[in-house]
């Protein structure tokens, strides 16, 4: 299934976000519009959801989840066993949209480094701008989402950091 733009956009809604707001800076008027794979990554509870929301609509473009595959595919119920079909799903989305000239806003754990180098192969052969984004957990750290806290720690200690 192929996420429309009436389904898409009840996630990029976010009326809080005031663009005229004053930077405090110098803002260049150019901005790059280099079709572009933005990665979030981080552990559950670190606000890539949130982030990839307010970004996706102030960018007007899409973004998508492994997670949406349970929402469209699966009734809104998560199944551990259906991950791998998740992702590959994701991962399609993502290919689609790039081959469709848009940039787009991936939200993943993605705490491995095979996982990130899939989506930056993706954005290699769809001659596409990679950039990927760690989101911290600094805040409360609260997820939506039931996930045991033996899996977010064991996500902690095997997540990659590449400076």
């Amino acid at each position: 299934m192929i996420i429309n733009d009436d389904q898409q956009t009840e996630f990029c809604d976010n009326e809080d976000i005031e663009d005229t707001a004053d930077p405090g800076y110098e803002v260049d008027e150019e901005v790059d519009n280099t079709k572009t794979l933005f990665l979030l990554r981080g552990v559950p509870g670190s606000g890539k959801t949130t982030l990839a929301k307010r970004l996706a609509s102030v960018m007007g473009i899409k973004y998508i989840e492994a997670d949406h595959f349970f929402t469209y595919q699966n009734n809104g119920l998560f199944d551990k066993n259906l991950l791998k079909e998740a992702h590959k799903w994701c991962q399609d989305l993502v290919k689609q949209t790039l081959q469709n000239e848009k940039s787009i806003i991936v939200s993943n754990t993605s705490t491995n480094q095979w996982e990130i180098d899939i989506f930056a192969d993706i954005a290699n052969k769809y001659n596409s701008k990679f950039v990927s984004i760690i989101l911290e957990t600094r805040h409360s750290g609260i997820t939506k989402k039931e996930i045991p806290e033996e899996i977010i720690v064991s996500m902690k200690n095997r997540f990659v950091v590449k400076l």
